[in-house]
């Protein structure tokens, strides 16, 4: 499979797997509705929203530390080049 769709142009290539994997979500949700869905109780959707809350705090918590690498960084870049002696 892989063989064939790198034979493939890239908008082809990325035409295909950007819908074979949406199609595949579609399909567990749908899936998870039908098998799910009707046993879910008031309970879940608590829990449901707590992990939501969590996750979110979680991605934010990772930008943020990106954030402040990259600043990090660059003030360390910016001291070294303060600290370089100029020879010209």
């Amino acid at each position: 499979m892989l063989e064939f769709i790198l034979k493939l142009s890239f908008w082809q290539g990325l035409f295909l797997t950007t819908s074979s994997i949406a199609l595949i979500g579609i399909a567990v949700i749908l899936l998870v509705k039908k098998y799910v869905g009707p046993r879910l109780k008031k309970q879940h959707e608590k829990v449901g929203r707590l992990l939501f809350r969590v996750i979110a705090g979680l991605i934010a918590l990772l930008i943020s530390l990106s954030y402040a690498n990259r600043g990090l960084r660059r003030a360390r870049s910016l001291t070294l080049r303060r600290k370089k002696p100029h020879y010209l």
